[in-house]
C-alpha cells in the first residue's frame, strides 16, 4: 500500500500539461503522462510536443511522443501524428482524419471519419 500511495503522489506531481496561444489561431501544447502500473510494476513516462492551427471550425496538429525512460537508448524519435477535425455543425457533428508516421517519416494508413457528440 506503501508503494501505490508513493507512486501516486509521484505522478500526481510529474504530470503537466502545458498551453501557449500563437499569433494566427497557431498553439503549442505539451502533456508529459507519467504512470506507474501495479500489476507488473513498470513506470512509464511520455512527453508529447503539439502544434496545432485552429480557424473557422477546422482543428489541426502534428505531435510527437518521447519516452521519457528511454532517452539514453538510439532512437528517441518514433515518429509523428497528424490529425484533423472539422466541426460540421453545432449540432455536435465533427468530421475528422488522422495518420501517423515512423521515424523515417514512412506514413501508415489513413483514417477518415465522423463522430456525434451530444
Amino acid at each position: 500500500m506503501k508503494t501505490l500511495t508513493l507512486a501516486a503522489a509521484l505522478t500526481l506531481a510529474a504530470t503537466t500539461a502545458t498551453s501557449a496561444d500563437l499569433i494566427g489561431g497557431l498553439s503549442l501544447t505539451t502533456e508529459t503522462d507519467v504512470n506507474y502500473t501495479t500489476g507488473v510494476e513498470t513506470w512509464a513516462a511520455d512527453f508529447t510536443p503539439s502544434l496545432g492551427w485552429a480557424m473557422y471550425g477546422l482543428d489541426m496538429s502534428i505531435a510527437t511522443t518521447i519516452d521519457l525512460m528511454e532517452l539514453d537508448q538510439d532512437q528517441i524519435f518514433n515518429g509523428v501524428d497528424l490529425n484533423a477535425e472539422y466541426s460540421i455543425s453545432n449540432m455536435g457533428i465533427t468530421a475528422y482524419g488522422k495518420v501517423s508516421s515512423d521515424a523515417d517519416f514512412e506514413f501508415g494508413d489513413v483514417t477518415v471519419g465522423a463522430k456525434l457528440s451530444f
